[in-house]
């Protein structure tokens, strides 16, 4: 096996390391779930910082094994890659690279709509806090009489 093919099985490896993070969030995550149905707001945004986290990392990981592919494809002659490209073996990685890439991607597109949804909760939260906060003023104000007023009537 050339580096280039170890490059490509290490890649393959961390798309699939990746999508079984986002995977892993997206069922945390989802409404349905129980897990986000018994969290509160604070420990659904935890999840989110400990996902960002992970995937930034992931990402990481992946662009410096692109780096190293990309070195390894220009110290190769381009006859020897042209060869590489028409395997079968080659073919099924880039194959399995694509297709782990989909995956992660339509895993993306839940995940970013229940971290929507978060936002939303916290929101609707973050309102009725205001409301409740601005009915008790209100309250307060309209129960308490002017400073001495009452004292003034008495006497």
């Amino acid at each position: 096996m050339t580096r280039i093919e170890t490059l490509f099985n290490e890649k393959i490896r961390m798309l699939e390391t990746m999508n079984n993070c986002v995977q892993k969030y997206r069922d945390l995550l989802s409404p349905k779930s129980d897990s986000a149905q018994n969290a509160t707001p604070e420990e659904k945004l935890d999840w989110v910082d400990t996902l960002t986290s992970e995937r930034e990392s992931n990402l990481r990981m992946l662009q410096l094994i692109d780096q190293q592919i990309e070195m390894e494809k220009m110290l190769m002659e381009p006859v020897t890659l042209e060869k590489l490209q028409g395997t079968d073996s080659f073919k099924v990685q880039v194959e399995q690279i694509l297709h782990l890439g989909n995956e992660i991607q339509l895993t993306d597109q839940s995940l970013f709509l229940y971290i929507n949804n978060i936002g939303f909760e916290i929101r609707a939260q973050i309102l009725r806090g205001l409301k409740e906060k601005e009915a008790l003023s209100k309250f307060k104000s309209q129960n308490q009489s002017p400073t001495g007023e009452g004292l003034d009537q008495k006497a």
